[in-house]
């Protein structure tokens, strides 16, 4: 039996390796593959990280070099401040093209209105011009002293944005405290650079054509406009610094006729544009029944029957007389829930001996059992702002017919970007609406082919020179 058996044992464990073998061999080819696979993983990410070093150091080179090139060209440019509003590059190159080889002339202009600055930035071809460049500084260009300086990032100390550290408005002015940034259309300057040269006044007012003024209860079209920004500027020689606000009219123009056979008819004016994809249908159709552009705000003014202009007409800037008095009429800026304190001014209550919560409380509200109620009108914590709000005779101290803008003294109500309602003043006490020596144009301006409107009229200063002597 042992001899039969031993055959059949040795042929089972010849079989073995025969069935055995593939198994090992495949081990082998997937442990070399997976080997392989890790290892191109390795070199994968080997070269990944040798790519991202090599695009990173390029990148920081061509930072330091645009860095380089940006400090070399601000090393050869400078700021050109106080300037005109009309003021061209090709103005400016007449002036400083003898100072050497001027490369660049870019004036910034506002990224919504489009309407420049106020200042200019000059590249030259090397650092000597802009040596002689400084030396114009505070030449007369256009009734204007010009701000001749190297550009503001070249200043020691001085941050290359100029803008301020903390958020708000701060103490100091504007948004971000004592080193914020001044709002649009008043670039930093000197103190003393927009007063004019001893002894040489302002443009006075040009002699108005057109319409003679009407007598009775003659009254001119009102404007719905808004206005952009507070501006300091210093009229007189002896350097009182007052505050204006200037009111751009954009687009305005005669949109309807109401009522035109009765005694006081009143205009429908519109302002701004509109795309007709946001307008609605109501509202398209009564604009292109008059002929004009659909309208952002439309409003309505009461004129005398001699006034009436026809739809479609276009009002601008030289409406207005330099020295004149308007009304400025807009909703006022929302304060939110208000005290009494802070919405009537009422004086609240002793800090101490025996007040206790109640030092800013607005006191009784009413009276006994008889009447028992509170009455209609008393001045209580409420809302406090957001309503339509007027300001009474404020002066037109400028001009612009180039830019169609006015410059109001005083403050405005509303924020900026508001539309505005400007007319001429109504008050009884103020005879002397329009200067003595100038005649408004009514019942509007009305431009001719041979008349010409000067680009910026300003109104005479009334403030006297304390350093002049008096001729008595």
């Amino acid at each position: 039996m042992s001899d039969l058996q031993d055959p059949n044992n040795t042929a089972t464990d010849a079989q073995k390796p025969n069935i055995e073998k593939p198994n090992e061999e495949a081990t082998n080819a997937n442990d070399q593959l997976m080997e392989i696979k890790r290892r191109l993983e390795q070199f994968n990410e080997e070269a990944k990280k040798l790519d991202q070093s090599i695009t990173s150091s390029n990148e920081e080179g061509e930072k330091t070099e645009q860095q380089v090139d940006s400090a070399e060209i601000d090393n050869r440019s400078i700021y050109v401040g106080n300037l005109e509003y009309s003021t061209s590059a090709e103005n400016l190159s007449e002036i400083f093209e003898k100072c050497g080889n001027i490369i660049r002339i870019t004036i910034p202009c506002h990224r919504f209105t489009n309407h420049p600055k106020g200042f200019a930035y000059i590249e030259f071809g090397d650092e000597e011009s802009v040596e002689n460049a400084e030396k114009l500084n505070g030449t007369l260009n256009r009734g204007r002293q010009l701000a001749v300086k190297r550009k503001r990032k070249n200043v020691p100390g001085m941050s290359t944005t100029f803008r301020g550290r903390g958020r708000g408005r701060g103490r100091g002015n504007y948004r971000g405290g004592f080193n914020g940034h001044a709002p649009y259309g008043m670039p930093f300057m000197d103190d003393q650079s927009g007063a004019p040269m001893p002894g040489q006044m302002y443009p006075q007012v040009p002699p108005y054509g057109g319409y003679q003024r009407g007598r009775g209860v003659a009254r001119r079209s009102a404007r719905l406009t808004f206005f952009n920004d507070v501006l300091e500027i210093i009229h007189c020689r002896c350097g009182k610094v007052e505050l204006e606000y200037q009111v751009l009219l954009e687009n305005v123009q005669v949109v309807d006729v109401i009522n035109p056979a009765s005694k006081y008819p009143r205009l429908q004016i519109g302002a701004g544009n509109k795309r007709e994809k946001t307008t609605t249908k109501p509202l398209l159709g009564h604009f292109k029944r008059n002929g004009v552009s659909p309208k952002m705000r439309v409003a309505e003014f009461m004129v005398s029957s001699d006034a009436v202009l026809s739809p479609g007409t276009t009002l601008n800037a030289a409406h207005f007389v330099p020295g004149q008095l308007v009304d400025l009429t807009a909703p006022s800026i929302g304060k939110g829930f208000a005290g009494a304190m802070k919405r009537w001014g009422f004086a609240g209550g002793r800090a101490s001996h025996g007040a206790s919560l109640s030092h800013r409380s607005a006191g009784s509200t009413g009276q006994n059992q008889d009447p028992g109620r509170v009455f209609p009108g008393k001045k209580m914590a409420g809302r406090m702002g957001g309503k339509s709000s007027t300001k009474l005779c404020a002066k037109v101290m400028k001009v612009d017919t180039r830019i169609n803008c006015i410059w109001v003294k005083g403050p405005v109500p509303g924020f900026d970007g508001q539309f505005i309602r400007v007319r001429d003043s109504i008050k009884p006490n103020k005879p002397l609406i329009f200067p003595k020596d100038c005649t408004p144009p009514f019942p509007t301006y009305i431009p001719e082919k041979d008349a010409t409107v000067p680009q910026e009229m300003v109104a005479k200063s009334g403030t006297r020179d304390p350093f002049v002597p008096t001729t008595d």
